[in-house]
């Protein structure tokens, strides 16, 4: 039986010894989407597949359909994102990306949007001049929101969940399981997260803009750490929500 062969283009996020001189490579393609193929014989010195499957490369791969795994018979990079590899700041960043990604995005699931976030993520990231840790966390927050936003997750950031009027200046709160703002009701219940209105606006901005935008954001370190704070738990319940499901 002949085997079946498809061209597509993808991300390389995550990469795994498989046997003894095999790789499982964990992609996500334009075409179809996440995908774990087998990349056979890439741990040999000799291969010709290990240089163009490296992490945060984007590749053409020709896939053929296998038994355990489809493999990839043939690769050729398209970008290295060099700027990435070699600072270690961006390579930090870059990785933390990826691995959220990797662990909120399903096998099969096939999105355009989410390529092209990935691709303009590591595009802004290898081009910027400033490789200042706080300047960079922005990048992956705006990462994260955007990625969220795209899977359904994006939260109610103007109106009380529970009067349904729009939050006004000063302290408010934000509900984990609701995924939105809320007045300061006694009433109130749930995983409560409380929030001053410097960081509201950061969120605010993070859900609306894109990459382009993160390099004219000024953040003190003690608004990044709460803006931090708030996003690592937001993702962090939305993705044992999602474990508790399957």
């Amino acid at each position: 039986m002949r085997e079946s062969t498809k061209n597509i283009s993808a991300i390389i996020l995550k990469s795994d010894s498989y046997k003894e001189q095999d790789l499982l490579i964990t992609i996500y393609s334009k075409e179809e989407g996440k995908l774990v193929l087998s990349a056979r014989g890439a741990r040999k010195s000799s291969s010709k597949l290990g240089g163009h499957l490296q992490i945060f490369n984007l590749a053409n791969l020709m896939v053929v359909s296998g038994r355990s795994f489809d493999y990839i018979g043939a690769a050729k990079n398209n970008k290295s994102y060099l700027n990435v590899r070699e600072d270690f700041n961006k390579l930090q960043i870059a990785g933390k990306a990826m691995y959220v990604f990797n662990r909120l995005v399903n096998t099969k699931v096939q999105d355009e949007d989410l390529y092209y976030l990935l691709m303009n993520f590591l595009d802004h990231l290898n081009q910027t001049q400033n490789n200042d840790i706080s300047k960079l966390e922005m990048y992956y927050l705006s990462f994260l929101w955007q990625l969220l936003s795209i899977l359904g997750y994006k939260p109610n950031l103007y109106t009380c969940y529970y009067c349904k009027k729009r939050v006004s200046e000063g302290v408010n709160h934000f509900n984990l399981d609701k995924a939105s703002l809320a007045c300061d009701h006694s009433q109130l219940t749930g995983p409560i997260i409380k929030l001053n209105s410097s960081i509201i606006k950061y969120l605010r901005f993070l859900n609306e803009y894109s990459f382009d935008k993160v390099e004219l954001l000024k953040i003190n370190k003690t608004d990044l750490k709460q803006l931090k704070n708030i996003s690592n738990k937001y993702i962090l319940y939305q993705l044992e929500e999602y474990l508790r499901k399957y």
